[in-house]
């Protein structure tokens, strides 16, 4: 009976690991970052609850040890591997899946560039796209939020960056550059699955870019005051 009694620390730290990241999934939609541990975890509380029913005997001491290398196999990685990939269409998500984008040194959206949640959450009407890679190695990652607005804030977003933007082009014709060692034009993270039938009329305002790099880097608002959509964009 003691030793049945004793399984009861383990299924409590595995328990709250298991609500943790079952929250952390639902709020951010991180399936590549979350999912993984959540089903450890959730293995982990099943084994330690039918080994209290089953009264199996494991000494403590390789319980002790069992349990603090599954809890460093839960942790660490959440604290060192920052976030890889996330797609989402919710935007009330947006808050969460910055506060974990922003807790790493990678792709981040300068804040001075997309507007508060509390701004998209009254203009956003639909088609809401968010769009996140994180640069790992040769690959370059990217940040993008899309979605369509009244043409009215639309037209406000295209006036407050033409007045500070460092270029503007139409989207319709721009390419990536095939040869970035060769060439100086800007690369941009483009959501080619929103913008696909909304190119005409887009205009790209071009805030910043790095030009001939290995690694380009570059901050872009979209808009197509006709129709509404719009897209804040990063690379690198």
């Amino acid at each position: 009976m003691e030793n049945t009694r004793s399984y009861l620390p383990e299924i409590i730290i595995s328990a709250v690991f298991t609500v943790i990241f079952a929250v952390c999934l639902f709020l951010t939609g991180a399936v590549f970052r979350f999912t993984t541990a959540f089903l450890i975890s959730a293995a982990w509380l099943i084994m330690n609850v039918r080994a209290r029913v089953r009264g199996k005997f494991i000494p403590l001491k390789k319980r002790i040890s069992d349990s603090v290398v599954i809890t460093a196999m839960l942790v660490i990685p959440q604290l060192v591997v920052s976030v890889f990939a996330v797609e989402s269409h919710s935007l009330w998500r947006l808050p969460y899946q910055n506060a974990l984008i922003n807790f790493y040194h990678n792709v981040k959206m300068p804040e001075d560039v997309l507007p508060p949640y509390a701004e998209l959450k009254s203009e956003v009407k639909s088609d809401y796209r968010f769009s996140y890679l994180g640069s790992v190695m040769q690959g370059t990652g990217h940040y993008t939020v899309s979605f369509t607005a009244d043409t009215d804030y639309a037209k406000n977003v295209a006036a407050h960056f033409a007045d500070i933007s460092a270029d503007t082009f139409p989207l319709d014709g721009y390419s990536e550059p095939s040869d970035l060692a060769a060439s100086d034009e800007p690369v941009l993270a483009v959501d080619r699955d929103f913008w696909n039938g909304r190119e005409q009329g887009a205009v790209v305002y071009l805030l910043s870019h790095s030009g001939n790099v290995n690694h380009p880097h570059s901050t872009a608002v979209i808009v197509n005051t006709q129709s509404g959509a719009v897209s804040f964009s990063r690379l690198g």
